[in-house]
């Protein structure tokens, strides 16, 4: 599968999430984060050459620094939010990833089915 192939069905699992009405308070709650090396390809030049990063198995991940805050948020918000990773994009739809705020999804997945979604971004993206 080319990387136009692969792009496409990044964008098909994107779609399947359900909607959240997000409040943009959750800024605190954005920690270390991991992406597939495809997702790290559809950030910004600039933003990669900020964010240090390292592969791990099948992820990569942010390298370890003395701080849990997302390299990626900026002035309070995210910096990447319309190319944000599959794991910011969980954010408040699962039972485990619930939005402290009370945003509420219009269907909340249930564990299993986002790490199944998770595999899927995974086997594409590496």
């Amino acid at each position: 599968m080319n990387n136009t192939s692969k792009l496409a069905a990044l964008e098909a699992l994107y779609a399947m999430l359900p909607k959240i009405e997000c409040q943009r308070k959750c800024q605190e709650c954005c920690g270390p984060i991991m992406m597939t090396r495809l997702e790290t390809k559809r950030l910004p030049e600039l933003v990669c050459d900020k964010v240090p990063l390292k592969f791990g198995v099948g992820f990569y991940t942010r390298t370890p620094t003395t701080t849990l805050v997302c390299p990626l948020l900026k002035n309070g918000g995210c910096s990447v939010y319309s190319r944000r990773p599959a794991i910011c994009r969980l954010w408040g739809l699962t039972e485990e990833l619930r939005c402290p705020f009370g945003c509420e999804p219009d269907e909340r997945w249930n564990d299993v089915r986002a790490k199944a979604w998770l595999d899927d971004v995974q086997r594409i993206g590496v």
